[in-house]
C-alpha cells in the first residue's frame, strides 16, 4: 500500500479544502494515517465507486453498523402499535472532533454544502439498517462505470459497486442549505430510480442514505 499527501489528494480529485475535510472526517475517503496520509488504493476506490467498499481495514473504515435492537426498541406508534416494518429512522453522527454542544445549531451556523449518498446494496460502513438488509441484494442493472446524469436540478452521479452493478446515487448540494439536505436529495434520486426502474423492469429500491456536511463531515 502506498501513501499520499494531503495536497497530491486534492489535486487528484479536484476538491475544494472543505470538501476534502468532510470526506476525511466521514472516512469516505478510507483510512488516513497518524501523520494525515491517505492510501492511494482507497482514493482510487473513491473515485471509482464514489464511497469504500473493502472490507481491508489498512485503508477503508471499520465495520459500522447499528444493533439490531435499537431498531426493535423503537417507541410504538399512538393509536397504531408497534413500528412497522421498513420503518424509516433518521440519525446524526457526530464528527469525533466536533466540539459543540449542539449539533445541529453548529452545522446551520458552518455547513456551506453537502454530499448525499443513496445506497441501493448495503454498505457495512456507513450505518445500514440490519432489519432490512435481507430484503435487499444487488439490483440486476449493471454498471461499470461512474456515470454523471444530465437534466437533473443538482449534480447526480449513478456509481458502480464493485460487482459492476448500480450500488450508489451521489447527489451534490455544495452550495446548499443542510437544513434541506435529506430532502432535496430524496427529490432528485427518486425520480431518476422511477425512471431507471420503468425503463429497465428491475426494482431498485434504496438499502439506506447518509447526508454528509461540508466541512464537518
Amino acid at each position: 500500500m502506498n501513501w499520499i499527501s494531503h495536497k497530491k489528494v486534492r489535486n487528484r480529485l479536484g476538491i475544494s479544502e472543505p470538501v476534502l475535510n468532510a470526506l476525511t472526517q466521514s472516512e469516505l475517503l478510507g483510512y488516513t494515517s497518524p501523520t494525515g496520509l491517505f492510501s492511494d488504493q482507497a482514493i482510487l476506490s473513491y473515485q471509482q465507486f464514489g464511497t469504500q467498499w473493502s472490507i481491508d481495514e489498512r485503508f477503508g473504515p471499520k465495520v459500522r453498523m447499528l444493533d439490531a435492537g435499537v431498531y426493535e426498541s423503537m417507541p410504538a406508534v399512538e393509536g397504531i402499535g408497534p413500528q412497522p416494518p421498513a420503518t424509516q429512522t433518521h440519525g446524526f453522527v457526530f464528527p469525533a472532533d466536533n466540539t459543540s454542544s449542539n449539533f445541529l445549531e453548529y452545522a446551520r451556523k458552518n455547513h456551506t454544502g453537502w454530499i448525499a449518498h443513496s445506497y441501493l446494496v448495503p454498505n457495512y460502513f456507513y450505518f445500514p439498517n440490519p432489519m432490512e438488509l435481507a430484503l435487499v441484494g444487488e439490483p440486476p442493472l449493471k454498471l461499470s462505470e461512474p456515470r454523471s446524469i444530465s437534466g437533473a436540478s443538482l449534480p447526480v452521479t449513478l456509481y458502480p459497486n464493485p460487482s459492476d452493478c448500480l450500488g450508489l446515487v451521489v447527489v451534490e448540494g455544495w452550495d446548499r442549505s443542510w437544513r434541506n439536505a435529506h430532502r432535496e436529495a430524496y427529490d432528485v434520486v427518486m425520480p431518476l430510480l422511477d425512471e431507471l426502474s420503468v425503463r429497465y423492469a428491475v426494482p431498485l429500491p434504496v438499502a439506506h442514505s447518509m447526508a454528509v456536511g461540508v466541512p464537518s463531515g
